[in-house]
């Protein structure tokens, strides 16, 4: 039997049969499952790496080192002491601490509260506030960030005033809507005035900027060194300070890491955990919309997997039984036990092949529904850019052709086409 008649024969047979539509169904929900499941885990992974692990925001975290100051005050009343003394035992602790933190493999940088963020009011260009509300934040000189335009803090003095700001600050904190967006790329090395929430305004210069989706930063951020962020807040750190002091419930000055990797977060942790001091993110990203999902597909996949297998071979075997009077005709037109055997394998490769094309689409339509549906609402994920994956793809074409191939095989072996057979 020639291999063109052999496919045209399989074809009718397929579209004739109404039980292939049941079966192509039945395979596709299982094929679906595995393309989205697959293909949600690996664009997932591939966003997380792309902006997440060595991400600023997402590399910056509190630091509670609780157990250096309860040395401080084993034997004393903090509520009792003088203030100074109290100053002076807390200010201890937290040399201490930072001494601890800097020896740790992974840790870029450490700062007090006065090295960590300053908000600005606003930036002047040539009289005229071009940008408002945003926040500085203070980072390692030596931190790479990725610039498209200009140059990086290293190429500078820590305490000059500079700073790398994204290629688009918007005028609030939408953060989803670019029609807000300020291009910035005019203010790259021109001379500003920055008016700071401490009631200060600077010369300070835009020396290079990054791109603000790739860069994934948080909200309207600049990045500048932790000594250039202490020089900013030094008059109004001392004087809250002071103020805070004076209070019962001071207990020291905040503390602010920053990890070379994401990836290094683990070991950062149980380094730190071994001299009992513990961080927590600033940033944080809510992946469980994303865990669920992926939970979801696997037991779906699972589930759609073995009962597709047991429903397709069913349908398979009930539906061989009722075309004996087809089976018939083709002994009857002297179609060999071989040649029908091959017309309900090609058939079954037909449906699944006809399956897998309907998963793509299906797979493809719900990933476009998903992104602008629900990930475009979700905060800080709606970069994740979802596409079916080819080896997701490879998984999918297997299951909607191995579970045809199987069933087929299954029958080969249960069914005896011969005239006498065929005719009882």
């Amino acid at each position: 039997m020639k291999l063109f008649d052999l496919i045209k024969v399989s074809l009718i047979s397929a579209i004739r049969n109404k039980s292939s539509i049941i079966i192509a169904i039945l395979i596709s929900v299982a094929t679906i499952s595995v393309i989205f499941s697959m293909s949600f885990n690996n664009s997932f992974n591939n966003y997380w790496s792309k902006y997440v692990e060595k991400n600023i925001d997402f590399r910056i975290f509190a630091v509670y080192y609780e157990d250096f100051k309860d040395k401080k005050f084993l034997t004393l009343n903090r509520d009792e002491i003088e203030v100074s003394e109290k100053i002076r035992l807390l200010d201890e602790a937290l040399d201490e601490a930072v001494d601890v933190i800097s020896d740790i493999p992974h840790v870029e940088g450490v700062t007090t509260s006065d090295g960590y963020m300053a908000g600005i009011d606003s930036i002047n260009y040539n009289g005229k506030k071009v940008v408002r509300g945003l926040s500085l934040i203070g980072v390692p000189s030596n931190t790479f960030i990725s610039v498209i335009k200009g140059e990086t803090l290293d190429k500078y003095d820590k305490e000059d005033n500079v700073m790398i700001c994204s290629n688009y600050l918007q005028s609030d904190w939408d953060e989803y809507d670019s029609n807000k967006s300020t291009k910035t790329d005019y203010l790259l090395n021109e001379e500003l005035k920055i008016s700071f929430s401490e009631n200060k305004t600077l010369d300070y210069k835009i020396i290079g900027l990054y791109d603000k989706v790739s860069t994934y930063a948080i909200g309207n951020a600049c990045y500048t060194s932790y000594e250039n962020l202490k020089e900013i807040k030094t008059e109004s750190y001392l004087k809250n300070k002071e103020i805070n002091s004076k209070s019962q419930g001071y207990n020291g000055e905040g503390l602010y890491l920053m990890i070379d990797d994401r990836n290094n977060l683990k070991v950062v942790e149980e380094e730190l955990a071994e001299h009992k001091i513990y961080i927590e993110p600033i940033v944080y990203i809510n992946t469980d919309l994303v865990n669920r999902v992926l939970q979801i597909c696997s037991y779906i996949t699972i589930i759609s997997l073995i009962v597709t297998a047991v429903i397709v071979l069913m349908n398979l075997l009930i539906n061989i039984q009722k075309r004996n009077k087809e089976f018939f005709l083709y002994n009857a037109l002297g179609y060999s036990k071989l040649n029908i055997a091959k017309i309900i394998f090609s058939e079954n490769i037909v449906i699944g092949i006809f399956s897998f094309v309907l998963a793509i689409i299906v797979s493809s339509i719900s990933f476009i529904a998903f992104e602008n549906v629900i990930l475009m609402h979700n905060a800080r994920l709606y970069l994740l850019n979802l596409n079916v994956d080819f080896n997701s793809l490879i998984y999918g074409l297997m299951i909607s052709l191995v579970i045809p191939i199987i069933a087929s095989i299954v029958i080969m072996f249960t069914n005896n086409f011969s005239k006498n057979n065929v005719m009882e």
